[in-house]
């Protein structure tokens, strides 16, 4: 799945929006320069499992965990409540 990095924090926290609107947060890679507005091009989406990354822009490839509070809907209102944790069948959209 195809994602662009919108947000880069101090502390190494990375935001990537894919192309069907969630928003994916994960910790940026130490060893590699990420950027906003990079193109990133995960192996799969999983709520609490391991993917791979590749940046397209860069050509280096990392490896990161997915943690199931840390994937967002952004198609899901406020008002669906605290969670915007994405279905299986959003997971899987491309």
């Amino acid at each position: 799945m195809k994602a662009t990095v919108q947000r880069v924090s101090a502390e190494g926290s990375c935001e990537a929006r894919t192309d069907n609107a969630l928003l994916v947060v994960f910790r940026a890679p130490t060893d590699q320069e990420l950027r906003p507005g990079d193109e990133l091009e995960f192996s799969t989406l999983v709520l609490d499992g391991e993917a791979v990354v590749a940046n397209v822009n860069r050509s280096y490839s990392f490896a990161v965990r997915l943690e199931r509070n840390n994937i967002h809907d952004l198609r899901l209102t406020a008002d669906h409540g605290s969670s915007r944790t994405p279905s299986e069948e959003r997971l899987r959209e491309s």
